[in-house]
């Protein structure tokens, strides 16, 4: 992609035949990942005027479910990222019912604890978006008690969950538990 290739040729390098031919897939997601850290949706102008950043996660997480299938950590992250380019765009509901698929394939096979966590915040911030915040709320305190459990009360991801959770009590008028939240983020 940095020679200006085209991201055609990357996906069909990953979609070859033989899974011996196909490039590793950690290699595709870093290499649009920092295509995407270090020049923006810009990176792709070249390659195909006429698609979207939308477009381009969407394909990302076909490639993975197909390569990896919808319970590998590859996939999971794909969907993530994917999810995060629909809340940008606001395709909230589309965005959660996503969200809630991950979610639950992560708890079925037993995911890593912090990734659980993960995802269970970003469904809270989605519903938070629709404006369900008795049900954003029990995600993110769900998410808050898996991260103080395996990452430790201190922890920068703690912090940013109570944030957030201090920003949906706020706007159901829950200044007092906010403020409080707030607090123990700093």
């Amino acid at each position: 992609l940095a020679r200006g290739d085209g991201l055609e040729r990357l996906l069909s390098n990953c979609l070859k035949p033989q899974p011996q031919d196909r490039l590793p897939m950690s290699i595709v997601s870093v290499t649009m990942q920092r295509l995407m850290r270090d020049k923006g949706a810009d990176a792709f102008k070249p390659m195909d005027e006429d698609r979207s950043v939308m477009e381009f996660a969407r394909a990302g997480q076909q490639i993975c479910h197909q390569l990896m299938g919808e319970d590998d950590p590859q996939t999971w992250a794909a969907a993530e990222r994917l999810i995060r380019v629909m809340r940008t765009h606001g395709e909230y509901r589309e965005a959660e019912t996503l969200c809630a698929r991950v979610l639950e394939r992560k708890i079925g096979t037993d995911a890593e604890p912090s990734s659980v966590a993960r995802t269970q915040r970003q469904l809270g911030g989605i519903l938070d978006d629709l404006g369900r915040y008795d049900a954003a709320i029990r995600c993110y305190r769900g998410a808050l008690e898996i991260q103080t459990r395996t990452l430790g009360a201190g922890h920068i991801d703690v912090a940013s969950t109570k944030d957030s959770l201090g920003v949906t009590l706020w706007r159901q008028g829950n200044y007092h538990d906010a403020v409080v939240l707030y607090d123990d983020a700093l």
